[in-house]
């Protein structure tokens, strides 16, 4: 009698245990998703129609284009889709971020850094020197 009144009282326990380790990962997990909540609440796709020239104004065909974070500890990266309308002339599409780099370069040519802020505009012309 004696073991079964020891192994009794943990027993009796795990039904807490197991409420207060659910309760926590509840909690958890509903705090990664307020914060997640938080960062895209209130962004949007914003659509930039980029027109890349050389020093020239001639139209540049072959641009590279790349987004990254404002800054390097940003937890949600921006997502983008590139979309050629033309020779030199490309639509940008980017979700999950307001601010932003923007690099544009092209073989023979320098790469431009932008940093593309919310009052920024969405028709740009960026010229690259070789």
């Amino acid at each position: 009698m004696k073991i079964w009144t020891i192994l009794k009282a943990p027993i009796q326990m795990t039904p807490t245990i197991l409420v207060v380790v659910l309760g926590f990962v509840a909690f958890s997990q509903w705090g990664q998703i307020k914060h997640i909540e938080y960062e895209v609440g209130n962004l949007e796709i914003r659509t930039i129609n980029l027109k890349i020239v050389d020093k020239s104004e001639n139209l540049i065909p072959e641009a590279n284009i790349s987004v990254e974070p404002q800054y390097s500890f940003d937890e949600i990266k921006p997502k983008y889709q590139i979309t050629v309308v033309g020779v030199g002339r490309v639509r940008l599409a980017v979700a999950f971020s307001g601010e932003f780099i923007l690099k544009v370069g092209a073989p023979g040519y320098n790469t431009k850094t932008i940093e593309y802020k919310d009052q920024s505009s969405t028709e740009m012309t960026i010229t690259l020197n070789q």
